[in-house]
């Protein structure tokens, strides 16, 4: 029987998500209805994740599917299939189990394709997954020798990973044909063996003969085969893994169409080429697929993959369906974006006050020199502050306000986020699993988080740390892990495992109240206790644990309740600005966003290096030249997924040489200009 979605399935998941009914557009009602393969092109704020949403609470209802066939949902992260747990769980309760998989792309390719492959392989079960795990261990490949190979191709092989600091970013990867081959980074460029030059003066040098790089290039793919043997496996050779399965044993795909009837994959343009790739082998299958395969996403706003043309690399279907009104913007900021839409598509903007009322706040243009650049932030912070006075914004929405910037790494005479903002931290922006010293656990953990979990989740990760430098690898026989460590105090060592239960919840508690030196201190104190019950003492360790934290400056983020240390956020006169970058941005919504200008690359064809230069046409409403340069093109998906995150207040920051030169007339396009 073929499946149908009628309108009342369409009122019955209004219902649900928004407790009224007739709330869905004809753009949205299309989709949800469409059971096709298909693309969905959407534009940002449109809500196309609770489209989606809508589409599995009514397939719920169906399942399981005919032959007991279920729904593949994957996104590109786990925030985003967090968001979807989050809003329908209660109500799919089968959506969640056996036959059906919703999770990123990484746990699909990792549970269906890697593991296997490496227990059929290597006839042993993959313990983790992890790039950080991986990387600690790949440190090590001076450690590393190989029977067959004489101490002088041990170590020249040694010092070309070392000279190159390639030892982190060497992958296997199939080429073309599928035959594989080593790169620097997966489908990166092909390792080319060349003799470190050291000291050596130029007329002295001489390259190795071609049987020594042949012998270097050998040493290399058993390291990078041993890392992979012994479990050390990085998230790219997940994806390597992958591939093998699929050239050795292609009957996976057609396995895999018979269990997956519909496979929907949200966000589409975050994905690397390798992960589109291997979705299209599986559930395209040139056309041959017995799967539903819809893409969803935003070409406009694939900042997260390196190829500058991914536009081109995702092919449309027969069927694209577009997403063109946004609820997130007002007419007067999508005005703006839709001119900064590498693939061109309207955007409308939809947002209204309260009241139904246009918002009609203008774009502000923030132009500084290089003496003012400091003052930017609080010239933006005192821009709010006059329309929260004026109440066409409200300090109390549930959206945050944000400062946000494309490159981070300070470098003289160019202009990145630091120079606005000299606190900035990058380590805070980018959380881990893995740090270098045990302060960091304790500093750099989730803080938009309300409950203790990510702080006890940093701590157990030092622990695992900990003993994995004292050469703790194994509990009983297994990979350790977190769980395992719990489980063995658990159960050898009960008493103390109540002791530490209760340690690390006072040690939460005084975290949370910014008693981060009291924990460190006391945390040291109990390690060679801790380490004791595994027969070890601090030897290997001991740097990390005595190691200071490198990013100890802090200013203080005004709370109602207990005051949380942060280093990315700046407070002037009740107003809050958190500082991040586009990528740590995307997909968000904030209430006011100010973009901040800055260097990119080399300057080509006299384009320039800063976002006002190389887009100053397209921000006066001029179209995007057929032949335009990768750079421009890289800058347009920047200032697209930047400027497209306010529901009031956009501002761009730009330096006065750059406005006097490009955007001296830029007032008459509806923007306001104010200077620092």
């Amino acid at each position: 029987m073929l499946l149908q979605i009628s309108d009342e399935d369409i009122r019955y998941a209004e219902l649900i998500l928004f407790e009224k009914v007739s709330v869905f557009d004809k753009e949205r009602i299309d989709f949800i209805k469409n059971l096709d393969t298909c693309d969905l092109q959407a534009v940002p704020g449109s809500g196309k994740t609770t489209a989606l949403l809508a589409k599995l609470l009514i397939l719920e209802k169906y399942l399981p599917l005919g032959n007991n066939r279920g729904l593949l949902v994957l996104s590109h992260t786990n925030a985003a299939i967090n968001e979807i747990k989050h809003k329908i769980e209660k109500y799919c309760p089968k959506l969640f189990v056996y036959p059906n998989f919703v999770g990123t792309i990484q746990s699909f390719i990792d549970e269906f394709l890697a593991k296997p492959f490496y227990l059929n392989h290597f006839k042993k079960r993959i313990s983790r997954i992890d790039n950080d795990l991986f990387e600690e261990n790949a440190s090590k490949f001076s450690t590393f020798f190989f029977s067959g190979f004489t101490t002088q191709e041990q170590n020249n092989a040694k010092s070309f990973l070392r000279v190159n600091d390639l030892y982190k970013q060497l992958r296997y990867t199939h080429s073309e044909s599928g035959d594989i081959k080593m790169t620097r980074g997966y489908f990166g460029s092909e390792i080319n063996i060349r003799k470190p030059k050291g000291t050596t003066k130029p007329e002295n040098y001489k390259d190795w003969g071609d049987n020594e790089k042949h012998r270097v290039n050998e040493w290399l793919k058993n390291f990078r085969k041993k890392l992979i043997k012994d479990g050390y496996i990085c998230y790219d050779d997940a994806y390597f893994l992958g591939f093998e399965y699929l050239r050795k044993y292609p009957a996976i795909k057609r396995i895999l169409q018979l269990r997956f009837n519909y496979v929907f994959v949200d966000e589409m343009q975050d994905m690397d080429k390798h992960q589109y790739e291997i979705l299209e082998r599986l559930f395209w299958d040139d056309k041959k697929s017995i799967s539903i395969y819809q893409r969803i996403g935003d070409k406009n706003q694939s900042i997260f993959n390196p190829e500058s043309t991914f536009e081109d690399i995702w092919i449309d279907r027969n069927i694209v369906l577009e997403f063109t009104e946004s609820h997130r913007l007002p007419n007067i900021i999508a005005k703006v974006v839709e001119r900064l839409a590498l693939r061109p598509i309207a955007v409308v903007g939809k947002r209204k006050n309260p009241d139904g009322s246009e918002i009609n706040i203008k774009p502000h243009l923030i132009v500084y020199d290089n003496l003012s650049i400091e003052k930017v932030l609080p010239r933006f912070a005192r821009i709010c502050k006059q329309f929260a006075d004026s109440g066409q914004i409200s300090l109390t929405s549930q959206h945050p306000i944000k400062a946000i910037c494309w490159n981070t790494q300070p470098e003289e005479e160019k202009i990145r986020l630091p120079n606005y903002f000299p606190r900035f931290s990058k380590q805070e922006q980018k959380l881990s699993v893995n740090y270098s010293c045990l302060e960091a656990y304790l500093h750099l953990y989730d803080k938009s988080e309300k409950s203790f979990a990510t702080i006890r989740k940093n701590i157990l990760n030092s622990f695992l740390k900990i003993l994995r430098l004292e050469g703790v690898i194994e509990i009983h026989g297994k990979p350790i892990t977190k769980r395992r460590i719990l489980d063995f105090l658990e159960k050898d060592h009960f008493g103390e495992w109540e002791d530490l239960k209760s340690k690390i919840y006072c040690w939460c508690l005084q975290i949370i109240k910014g008693k981060e030196d009291l924990v460190i201190a006391d945390i040291r104190k109990y390690i060679p206790k801790f380490l004791s019950f595994f027969k070890k003492n601090i030897t290997h360790c001991k740097t990390f644990i005595e190691e200071v934290y490198s990013h100890s400056t802090y200013i203080t983020y005004t709370s109602t309740q207990n005051p949380t240390r942060i280093n990315n956020v700046f407070s002037e006169n009740g107003i809050t600005i958190e500082i991040g970058t586009v990528h740590s941005i995307k997909g968000q919504t904030h209430i006011a966003t100010l973009y901040m200008e800055s260097f990119y690359q080399r300057s080509v064809q006299n384009l320039g290096n800063y976002e006002s230069e190389r887009l100053h046409m397209q921000l006066k409403g001029h179209p995007l030249p057929v032949d335009a340069h990768e750079y421009i093109k890289q800058s347009m998906k920047m200032t697209y997924v930047g400027f497209s995150r306010p529901t009031h207040l956009l501002c761009f920051a730009v330096h006065k040489n750059r406005y006097d030169a490009k955007l001296g007339d830029i007032e008459n396009e509806g923007w306001e200009v104010v200077y620092v």
